[in-house]
């Protein structure tokens, strides 16, 4: 039996991942099949298939270490690959709200990361399943960016503490997120593969002249962004 699951059955060999527990209902109506498998705690796992093709969502709370539990226990009962579906902050001037941004390495300011593997270790995702990624959102012509995002563990840190950290990686990084550097290093570690995605939520464009993030009016309506979730969950299942 999984410990935080609650639950010792078999699981589809792809989990697709999120914090949310409700965000697994966004597939609620939209898929062939939808089954709640165990809700515990803040881990919801749905078995999902849709056109003959299978995965389980399952939610993961905030932050890398309930990430990291949820994938230890999902890899116990059968899953193989992991594919985060999430949202970040960019400071990408290009990039806008309601874009998406494909992971292809995570800057490790987590804490599981570092203490699973090296810092010296990069976090990277596995290139063919991110490769298949990208290839399904051009072929269902949805604007995304490839990139490296920063993954850090504190929410609420000041504008002064966004912006030092930003400013080593600012030719480097285009996003900011929780869990990426977590999924892709975990998964390194289990040998399973990972890829992420994530719907850009909150644009955090810095002015270095004024050393200040920039306030911007912006309507990011809640049912946009679960619809263009809705599109990146389906997308996930269909690979």
């Amino acid at each position: 039996m999984a410990q935080h699951f609650k639950y010792e059955g078999a699981l589809p060999k792809r989990a697709i991942l999120f914090g949310d527990p409700a965000r697994a209902s966004l597939l609620e109506g939209s898929v062939d099949g939808f089954e709640e498998l165990f809700f515990n705690r803040e881990f919801r796992g749905v078995r999902v298939s849709n056109k003959g093709k299978e995965a389980l969502l399952l939610s993961c709370g905030i932050g890398g270490p309930s990430t990291a539990i949820a994938m230890e226990e999902a890899y116990m009962l059968g899953v193989r690959e992991f594919i985060r579906v999430g949202t970040c902050g960019v400071v990408d001037r290009n990039i806008g709200v309601g874009d998406i941004v494909v992971a292809s390495a995570a800057i490790k300011e987590d804490g599981v990361s570092k203490e699973l593997l090296p810092s010296s270790v990069p976090a990277l995702p596995s290139a063919n399943l991110t490769n298949r990624l990208g290839q399904k959102l051009r072929e269902e012509e949805l604007r995304y960016f490839e990139g490296v995002v920063r993954t850090h563990d504190i929410f609420y840190e000041s504008e002064e503490e966004f912006i030092r950290a930003f400013e080593k990686y600012r030719d480097v990084a285009i996003a900011s997120e929780m869990e990426m550097a977590t999924v892709f290093t975990v998964s390194m570690k289990l040998g399973a593969a990972s890829a992420g995605m994530l719907v850009v939520n909150t644009p955090e464009y810095i002015d270095w002249e004024k050393r200040k993030v920039e306030d911007i009016t912006y309507l990011a309506q809640g049912n946009a962004i679960d619809d263009k979730l809705r599109k990146a969950l389906l997308l996930a299942v269909a690979l």
